[in-house]
């Protein structure tokens, strides 16, 4: 999901990761970029606004975006009711499905450092890998077409 964002919007990494729904305008086709999350070394992560003025701004999307966004929202609203007091409740765009974050999933693990954790389990299934695979494919022979 936040390969997507970014690859039809152009938004930064930290930008599409404090993206929350409230921020999506689905009527007028727009996402405003009012926040972003940021990492202070040796601390946890944070949404923090924008640096400059300028920072703050509006990006039109399309049709296709619009609809992987509203796919996303209603899986997360089906994860919601599946996994009842274990889902993890945020106004985040870009979310797991299992209802864990990654600092949950490193404490229990024993991890001492978050990158290990990450780098163990944070993989794509063969599903999503084939997903992805044929979501670019149809951007190219659009693009050819």
């Amino acid at each position: 999901m936040p390969l997507l964002i970014s690859f039809n919007t152009g938004m930064r990494r930290g930008e599409v990761c404090g993206l929350e729904w409230d921020t999506v305008n689905f009527a007028e086709g727009a996402i405003m970029v009012k926040q972003q999350m940021i990492h202070h070394p040796h601390r946890k992560w944070e949404l923090a606004t924008p640096k400059t003025k300028n920072s703050y701004y509006s990006i039109e999307i399309g049709a296709e975006l619009l609809q992987i966004l509203r796919d996303q929202r209603k899986r997360q609203s089906e994860n919601r009711l599946k996994y009842g007091k274990y889902y993890t409740e945020s106004n985040f765009v870009c979310t797991h499905e299992n209802g864990a974050n990654y600092k949950q999933i490193q404490v229990r693990l024993g991890h001492s450092r978050i990158a290990t954790t990450m780098d163990t389990y944070a993989h794509a299934t063969r599903e999503k890998q084939r997903e992805t695979a044929n979501f670019f494919d149809s951007i190219f022979s659009k693009a050819k077409g």
